[in-house]
């Protein structure tokens, strides 16, 4: 074995590892409880394939222990093969020699693969320090230095994978001209492992589909292999390497700034390491939290369990759920006027559940501002720690969350709000009580939160890739309305919308080109005046389209509150994102993607009785208040203006006014005094 000391190139290599291994792979382990489906990991397999083999023969043999570390990968124990052995050599060979992998024929026959994103930004919440100047700038600096080697990361990335992919698509482009995969495959299968095949035929897939289908083309409909194989081989060499230059680069600067980011993430959480794990006890059933759930229908989603409430049952669900607590309580609301709720958060403050607080300081009327800072202060004054959310109440942004968790076993996510009126109408809500993993997901938002609002947040350790996924929203960060706009693209069958508020262009219009290839659409509206615009739109295009009509009630009021997707029958998305361009790129917004088909059935049918029991022939939309009629105020111009224009118009205006909020967020925080 070559000493690795006296060999640069095995020096070079080793550092980078053991820098990867630091850096990196720790923080992946940390963020999502990550580990390698092999003994040894990936990174130590490197290590050890350089230190054996040489850094070019080693760094192959790393690259295809890579390729076979997929999620149906057998994994197990795979050590280094010895320089000069071969499997045959040894009574107990890794699991993976026996993997079947697939012909060229069914590997060009897929479709390009989807992409996988990791969004850790939750889980890595930092605990600030007691003074605000150290905060804002250590703060500053984890910020600065993770985006310097974020955008380090992705041109060391786009340079690496460009030399790499470059010559490689050129060589597969020219085997895929002439047909040749399979060959290319069975080499590395003999060579390195069956496994690796399934992982690199992703890589054939993206490079050399194109030369493999001019080959295809010209062998099927002239009939001549050897034309086929002279057109591939004049062709498919440039083909490919144009491929394998653009993906590489494109690939390479994405890959790299992931490694980047979480490099300089956990490059400072070394040199500033002000971090606190929330610890989460075992989670209990929502069942076990309190009675009113024991004939509840719940739903397993992944390793979350979801209790759907809906109507009449909203109010006192919220109420068991939080006087179920026994040790924390965190809420994070866009409205806390309600004295109901008020009473039983200062009860089990003096019972010494330790409370949190974060809303906005707001109202559509002063005499509502009044109420609500009333209502926080008295919550101060019981030792129940306060928070306001850092808003530029000029463009009539709001915190929109309606999230709450309890004593970290349980979580509720939905649209009901704690207004004046909550207990004292008929709001037709839809709710998700929660427990297990989800309850991670939901308790990184509320520290996310928390910390921008100024207080210590903690980090959450989560795991990943769940069927239910918590996302939030707000300037700067739109990922939620990403997941919204995707789901409606690539909805098949029918799409099932509950609005409260639907006004932004870009939305109707995705709807209508749902409809136009076939999807069932199906939209029930409020009678928010705000609605009026996409109920004409609907009704022109020929989607089926409601307005709630108010049933009688003796309470104060009665309105339609829910904001749900519901795509294809299986996946359901939820919360407090009303699909207006406020809702989408100005407010802060949460909610839950849940793909399970047994809880979307369930809402499904909640839908259906919505559809046929809450709306009328008779369509009536509510007048707008004499303020907005006259549009004196300068905020309710803004929002009626912006229901008038076309929608690139419509999001670069919210766009500008969420920048402006960011970079003001810092300058006039808000307090209780103002």
């Amino acid at each position: 074995m070559d000493n690795i000391s006296s060999n640069p190139l095995k020096k070079f290599g080793d550092f980078a590892i053991k820098k990867y291994q630091k850096f990196v792979s720790s923080a992946l382990a940390d963020d999502r409880d990550y580990s390698c489906k092999y003994t040894p990991s990936c990174s130590h397999y490197g290590q050890d394939a350089i230190k054996e083999h040489g850094f070019v023969e080693g760094s192959k043999m790393a690259f295809m222990r890579m390729m076979r570390c997929h999620n149906t990968a057998v994994g197990g124990n795979d050590p280094v093969l010895p320089k000069g052995k071969t499997w045959d050599d040894y009574d107990e060979k890794p699991a993976h020699l026996s993997y079947k992998y697939e012909s060229a024929e069914k590997i060009f026959s897929y479709s390009s693969h989807k992409k996988v994103e990791h969004n850790s930004e939750n889980g890595e919440i930092i605990a600030n320090p007691d003074t605000s100047l150290k905060r804002y700038l250590k703060d500053g600096l984890r910020a600065g230095v993770t985006l310097t080697t974020k955008l380090l990361g992705g041109v060391a990335g786009a340079g690496l994978f460009a030399a790499i992919g470059t010559p490689m698509g050129a060589y597969l482009g020219y085997k895929a001209g002439r047909d040749e995969i399979d060959d290319v495959n069975a080499n590395i299968a003999k060579k390195y492992s069956p496994e690796s095949v399934y992982g690199f035929a992703k890589i054939e897939n993206s490079l050399a589909k194109p030369s493999y289908k001019i080959h295809k083309f010209i062998e099927e409909n002239i009939g001549s292999k050897t034309l086929a194989n002279v057109v591939g081989t004049v062709v498919g060499g440039p083909v490919g390497l144009a491929m394998g230059l653009f993906k590489g680069m494109k690939a390479g600067f994405q890959t790299g700034a992931q490694y980047g980011k979480l490099f300089g993430k956990s490059f400072m959480a070394e040199a500033l390491p002000e971090r606190e794990l929330v610890s989460f006890p075992k989670s209990a059933k929502i069942e076990d939290m309190s009675d009113f759930f024991k004939d509840k229908p719940s739903f397993d989603v992944g390793d979350s369990r979801i209790t759907p409430v809906t109507g009449k049952d909203v109010v006192p669900a919220t109420m068991a759920f939080i006087g179920s607590a026994k040790e924390s309580i965190d809420v994070n609301v866009y409205s806390l006027k309600s004295d109901v709720m008020k009473n039983l958060l200062l009860k089990k403050a003096k019972e010494g559940v330790k409370v949190r607080v974060l809303t906005n300081l707001g109202g559509l009327t002063g005499e509502m501002k009044e109420m609500n800072r009333k209502t926080l202060k008295e919550l101060q004054s019981a030792g129940v720690d306060v928070k306001l959310y850092p808003v530029r109440q000029a463009f009539n942004q709001v915190n929109h969350n309606k999230l709450a968790i309890v004593d970290k076993q349980g979580f509720l996510l939905g649209s009901r709000n704690w207004g004046h009126t909550f207990g004292k109408d008929d709001d037709f809500d839809v709710q998700f009580m929660g427990t297990g993993e989800g309850v991670k997901q939901a308790q990184a938002v509320f520290e996310r939160d928390w910390q921008v609002s100024g207080g210590e947040g903690k980090r959450v350790k989560m795991n990943e890739n769940s069927p239910l996924a918590i996302i939030g929203n707000e300037p700067g960060d739109n990922d939620l309305t990403s997941e919204i706009k995707k789901e409606i693209q690539s909805a098949k069958q029918s799409l099932l919308i509950s609005a409260t508020w639907l006004s932004d262009k870009g939305i109707m219009k995705e709807l209508n080109s749902a409809k136009e290839r076939g999807v069932n659409v199906q939209v029930l509206l409020s009678n928010f005046p705000n609605n009026v615009n996409a109920y004409e739109f609907f009704k022109e295009k020929g989607i089926p389209v409601r307005v709630f009509t108010p049933p009688p009630t003796e309470q104060q009021r009665s309105s339609f509150h829910q904001k749900m997707i519901i795509s294809d029958g299986s996946k359901v998305i939820m919360g407090s994102c009303d699909l207006s361009s406020q809702g989408l790129y100005l407010n802060r917004e949460i909610n839950a993607v849940a793909d399970n088909k047994e809880l979307a059935g369930f809402l499904t049918n909640q839908f259906k009785q919505d559809w046929e029991k809450l709306t009328s022939p008779n369509v009536k939309f509510l007048e707008r208040e004499e303020n907005q009629k006259k549009k004196k105020d300068i905020k309710d111009k803004i929002l009626y203006m912006s229901e008038q224009v076309p929608a690139s118009i419509q999001k670069v205006g919210m766009l500008t006014a969420g920048l402006i909020s960011l970079v003001s967020r810092k300058l006039s925080p808000p307090t209780l005094e103002n």
